[in-house]
C-alpha cells in the first residue's frame, strides 16, 4: 500500500513538473507556426491575389509571417497574422529586410537559369590572363541609355583588374529606336571596344537584318521574363548577385569578395 502511495506521489510530481513545460513548448510551437495555413486561398480571403506562387514563407518576431509571392517575374512581399494582410517593405535597424529576402530568391533564380544569360549574350570580352576559373559578369545594357554608356566605357579596366570575363547582353527600354541600335551592334558583329564608341550610336544608319539578331532578341526576352529585369544597366555575377544601375564600385566590391559557385 505504501509503495502504491509513493508511486502516486512520484507520478503526481512528474506531471506537475512536465505538464507546464509541455504547455510552454506547445505555446512556442503555435507561436512559431504563424505561417501555418497561410496559403494562396487564405490570402485571397483578405485581398485580391493575381495568379501567383508562394516563393518564401517564414515567421518573424512580433507574430508576423513574411510571405514572398511571385507573379510572373516580379516578387511581391506581404506580411500577415491570423487576422490581416499587410503589403509593403519591412525595415529593421535601417536595413531593408524585404529586399534582402527578395535578392536571395533572385540569386537562386539566376543560378538555376544561367544558361538563359549565355544564350542572350551578344559579345564577350576576356582580358589577358582570364581562364576557366575567372569570374564572369553579365552586363545588361542599352545603347541609348547614357548611364549604361558611362558604365560600359569604364567596365574594361575593372574586368582587366580582376581578370573577369564580361558578357554583354543588349536590352533596350527605348522602343523601336533602341531595337534598331541593338540590331546594328549585333549584325555588325561589334566587340566591346567598338560598342563603347559613341559615334555609331548617334549616327543615323540603316541597320542590317541578320538571323543572329532575331535569335538573340528572342533569347533576351526570355531571359528578362525569367529573371525579372526592370531597368538598365544591370550587372549580374554568376553567383546570382545583382548590381542595379551604374554602380561600378559595388560591382568591384562583389568581385573582390567572390562567392563560391560550381562551374558548369
Amino acid at each position: 500500500m505504501k509503495q502504491i502511495i509513493k508511486f502516486q506521489l512520484f507520478f503526481f510530481l512528474i506531471i506537475s513538473l512536465v505538464l507546464p513545460l509541455a504547455c510552454m513548448k506547445l505555446n512556442n510551437t503555435e507561436e512559431n507556426n504563424i505561417c501555418s495555413g497561410k496559403t494562396l486561398d487564405w490570402l485571397r480571403q483578405h485581398v485580391p491575389i493575381p495568379p501567383s506562387t508562394i516563393e518564401s514563407q517564414k515567421p518573424l518576431a512580433g507574430g508576423l509571417c513574411e510571405i514572398i509571392l511571385k507573379t510572373g517575374p516580379q516578387y511581391i512581399p506581404v506580411y500577415v497574422n491570423d487576422e490581416m494582410v499587410l503589403a509593403g517593405e519591412m525595415f529593421k535597424d535601417k536595413i531593408q529586410v524585404t529586399e534582402n529576402t527578395i535578392n536571395q530568391l533572385k540569386a537562386k533564380t539566376i543560378q538555376h537559369n544561367r544558361e538563359t544569360l549565355d544564350k542572350a549574350t551578344a559579345f564577350t570580352y576576356a582580358p589577358a590572363g582570364a581562364g576557366e576559373d575567372s569570374p564572369t559578369v553579365y552586363m545588361i545594357t542599352d545603347p541609348l541609355c547614357p548611364y549604361c554608356s558611362r558604365a560600359a566605357q569604364n567596365i574594361q579596366g575593372l574586368m582587366d583588374k580582376h581578370r573577369a570575363v564580361l558578357k554583354t547582353i543588349l536590352y533596350t527600354v527605348h522602343g523601336e529606336t533602341g531595337e534598331e541600335k541593338n540590331k546594328d551592334a549585333i549584325c555588325q558583329g561589334m566587340d566591346l571596344s567598338t560598342y563603347v564608341a559613341t559615334d555609331w550610336k548617334s549616327e543615323s544608319t540603316e541597320p542590317k537584318a541578320c538571323d543572329r539578331y532575331t535569335e538573340l532578341h528572342k533569347n533576351t526576352k526570355e531571359m528578362i521574363n525569367t529573371i525579372g529585369i526592370q531597368g538598365v544597366p544591370v550587372f549580374i555575377l554568376e553567383d546570382g548577385r545583382m548590381v542595379k544601375g551604374a554602380n561600378l564600385q559595388k560591382l568591384e566590391d562583389y568581385l573582390t569578395h567572390p562567392m563560391k559557385v560550381a562551374k558548369r
